[in-house]
């Protein structure tokens, strides 16, 4: 069965909004963020290089904390902010992000439901750019989570090979920190719903 091969550069994975760090981030900017935001600003930008040449942005709930500003708003007003909307779409962390450390590169915004982890790394590796930034930001138990990847398709120093081979059966929901898990602590294998990923031994 033919995989795909690629390679982490780094790795950042935030299980709460009191593990982020938004310094760089001027303070009046960053006062006009919201809590999604700012753990996928500090997620990104600890995987941040030059040579990154794509974002892939993932997030199954997404905006919701404005979503329901949004909501209540308009219940109770008959209309909404025209700026609380404008942040309330899908790619508004990622833009947020990039528009503070003004890179113009090309970004993907996409959500999947509870594939949406799975797809964001599938659309990085499958991604017609050399080095890619993966990152998803969602809310998961009450808390801000975020897991970052920087992918290439060339190994570089210190980088970490994984291949990804296709399956035609379920293997159930994996969570962020499955995820996490796996790139962190140097698990050899990890099966998803739509295909697994496999450490490959430093040659």
């Amino acid at each position: 069965m033919k995989s795909i091969e690629f390679f982490v550069n780094k790795v950042k994975y935030i299980d709460n909004l009191e593990n982020i760090d938004i310094d760089f981030i001027p303070s009046m900017s960053r006062r006009r963020m919201s809590k999604l935001d700012k753990v996928t600003a500090s997620s990104i930008n600890d995987c941040m290089s030059s040579d990154i040449e794509n974002v892939v942005f993932t997030s199954q709930i997404g905006e919701i904390e404005r979503l329901l500003k949004i909501i209540s708003q308009y219940q109770t007003d008959g209309e909404t902010s025209p700026a609380i909307f404008s942040g309330s779409v899908h790619n508004s962390a990622v833009s947020t992000y990039l528009l503070n450390i003004k890179r113009t590169i090309p970004y993907t915004a996409l959500s999947a439901g509870y594939e949406s982890i799975g797809a964001g790394i599938m659309a990085s590796v499958t991604s017609k750019y050399d080095n890619n930034i993966f990152v998803y930001s969602d809310v998961e138990d009450d808390n801000y989570v975020s897991l970052c990847l920087n992918i290439s398709k060339k190994r570089k120093e210190n980088s970490k090979k994984y291949k990804i081979c296709m399956i035609n059966f379920p293997k159930g929901k994996k969570s962020i920190k499955d995820f996490a898990d796996f790139f962190l602590n140097n698990s050899i294998m990890l099966e998803t719903n739509s295909y697994i990923i496999e450490r490959v031994s430093d040659e």
